[in-house]
């Protein structure tokens, strides 16, 4: 897993949960964090395509093991 695909890791609303956010791509993320007690609590769709339009237009249009690069996934870990 690259450093880069992973977008946010931090406490959330002093709950004392984490919560992590990837791209559809990442299923070795989302393996990692499901593996550890992470849940998917939110599918972002559109998202990596928001973001190329907007923000980053270098972001690829496919991504690893050659799928759509799309949506962005939450996911969470409560204590």
């Amino acid at each position: 897993m690259d450093a880069a695909d992973v977008y946010v890791v931090s406490s959330r609303d002093n709950r004392g949960g984490l919560w992590v956010i990837t791209t559809n791509d990442n299923v070795d993320a989302l393996r990692f964090y499901q593996r550890r007690g992470f849940c998917l609590v939110r599918v972002h769709r559109g998202a990596a395509d928001r973001s190329r339009a907007s923000l980053k237009p270098d972001f690829p249009p496919v991504g690893a093991y050659e799928i759509p690069l799309r949506d962005e996934i939450e996911l969470e870990k409560q204590p």
